[in-house]
């Protein structure tokens, strides 16, 4: 659940309704709370889970997805005192990371939809979806489908 929570907390601060929405339902699913999830969906910043190591983690991926430049030893230290070992730590920053990518994908494609149900959620990741990429070539190459399953 620690990993998709800091999902959830980069796609917030993001404004990323699409992802947002798909890992509120995750979570909900994992057994998180709706009011702290609605929580951190309002204001990932300030929200306080009451978990000491849930909440270092919370802080981590604020300051990653907000201001990564500023990401220090000592907080990388602070995660270590909460617990996280060196591959935790890895996991969380190539997380937060990913989210950071996939958010810009989302948005810079105008992806502003919800994800409403989870029935949805599993429909939109089916494993037999088809992926559409184009060449380097340009326009005029043809294009390669290939099953994503």
């Amino acid at each position: 659940m620690e990993r998709q929570m800091a999902a959830l907390v980069t796609s917030v601060l993001n404004a990323t309704p699409h992802c947002s929405s798909g890992l509120l339902l995750k979570l909900e699913s994992l057994g998180a709370d709706r009011r702290f999830l609605d929580h951190v969906a309002t204001d990932p910043r300030t929200t306080r889970s009451g978990d000491p190591r849930l909440d270092a983690i919370i802080e981590y991926a604020v300051k990653l997805t907000l201001t990564p430049g500023e990401v220090s030893q000592e907080d990388i230290d602070a995660l270590r005192t909460h617990g996280l070992e060196d591959l935790d730590i890895l996991d969380l920053n190539n997380m937060v990371a990913y989210y950071c990518y996939t958010n810009r994908v989302a948005n810079g494609l105008g992806l502003k939809t919800t994800i409403d149900s989870a029935r949805e959620r599993l429909s939109l990741c089916r494993s037999d979806a088809i992926v559409v990429t184009r060449g380097f070539e340009g326009p005029s190459a043809a294009s390669d489908v290939r099953s994503a399953g």
